[in-house]
């Protein structure tokens, strides 16, 4: 198999490869699908002495599902660590700002960002001395349910945030270690992770049934076509192939009984 696409990246108990497929179902009705999401991992550690002194992390994804087809572009979940700082972000590959979104938002509120976070902090987690970098939560982006979702989101790692309103619209995540981190699995709710061979295998399958089907429909159709144009040609001969005989038969044979019958009795 190609090394992109062995399970080469663990996680706790289980691994995936670098390359791999979300089959992605709605949260609130995970019997319902939604989109299919292929996602690249890279990692580029800068390593000296055994030592590493800086880290990133890349989560590249590209909606691949008829639901959401090109030209849909991609979005990538980015983080990093600095050994000469003795810290990590989780949102961006430099000190100060950064954000993660999930583009297009429909596929927001679906435990996609939550299936990347998740990640990114189990990777986070090898340094569990290294202090998390502050986030900051922006009031414009809190309003609403997107503000509600956008804390729960965070909150759901462990972050422990100052809000400086009321409304918890705004604020900054208090710092903290990153071994402090909570992995996060509710996204195992309504998404599944795939090898993109075995889903390839499976597609393959499907659509040579499909065409071993439409090949046998379409020869069922020209047989009926055949039929019908002898049926037009030869009405009385197509009726009697067709089990007109089984009429026509009793009757001769009536027949032939009652003209005995007379010839008996005369």
């Amino acid at each position: 198999m190609l090394p992109s696409l062995e399970r080469s990246y663990p996680r706790d108990n289980y691994s995936v490869p670098r390359i791999h497929l979300l089959e992605v179902r709605q949260r609130t009705a995970p019997d319902k699908g939604l989109a299919w999401i292929l996602v690249e991992i890279e990692e580029e550690p800068s390593i000296s002495g055994g030592v590493t002194h800086e880290a990133s992390l890349r989560l590249k994804c590209q909606p691949v599902s008829p639901t959401y087809p090109p030209p849909h572009g991609t979005f990538t979940f980015t983080a990093r660590y600095w050994r000469m700082f003795n810290a990590v972000k989780l949102t961006g590959l430099d000190l100060g700002g950064g954000a993660v979104f999930v583009d297009p938002g429909e596929l927001r509120g679906h435990r996609i960002g939550t299936y990347l976070m998740d990640y990114v902090v189990h990777w986070a987690r090898q340094w569990p001395d290294a202090i998390v970098e502050s986030i900051k939560l922006q009031a414009d982006q809190g309003k609403g349910e997107a503000g509600l979702r956008r804390n729960r989101f965070y909150e759901q790692f462990g972050l422990r945030f100052d809000y400086t309103t009321e409304e918890r619209l705004a604020g900054m995540s208090i710092p903290m270690p990153a071994g402090e981190l909570v992995e996060c699995r509710a996204w195992e709710q309504n998404i599944t992770v795939h090898e993109l061979p075995t889903v390839l295998a499976r597609q393959f399958s499907t659509a040579r049934e499909t065409e071993d089907e439409l090949s046998y429909l379409n020869k069922t159709v020209q047989d009926q076509a055949r039929e019908l144009q002898i049926a037009q040609l030869k009405p009385f001969r197509w009726a009697l192939r067709q089990g007109w005989q089984s009429l026509v038969i009793p009757g001769v044979i009536t027949l032939m009984a009652a003209i005995a019958y007379w010839q008996l009795t005369n």
